[in-house]
């Protein structure tokens, strides 16, 4: 069982966190988001946030809660916060190249 790589585990949660942010974000920015900075960021950040919660709920079973927040989240804030402002001005950027064709 779980030769596959698909097997739960501490990660399992993150993974499919990532597949919900991404159907998530995506909806998002087909209804406009990305037309101004501040909505791609909010965007990207509750997709984070998403990421994050599912996460948390699947390190749960491995972890106490006394440590989740510690050793599930504050690690990778920083990183996150600049991939999230990345990939808001990036898709901003994007939009606005786009319009400029059209």
């Amino acid at each position: 069982m779980g030769k596959s790589g698909l097997s739960f585990g501490p990660t399992m949660g993150y993974l499919v966190g990532m597949v919900m942010a991404s159907y998530w974000i995506g909806m998002l920015l087909d209804r406009g988001w990305t037309k101004t900075f501040s909505r791609s960021y909010l965007a990207a950040f509750s997709g984070s946030c998403m990421i994050f919660f599912c996460g948390v709920v699947g390190l749960s079973f491995f972890l106490p809660a006394k440590d989740l927040f510690a050793a599930g989240v504050l690690p990778f804030l920083p990183g996150d916060f600049i991939k999230t402002l990345l990939a808001a001005y990036i898709a901003h950027q994007s939009q606005k190249a786009m319009l400029r064709k059209i």
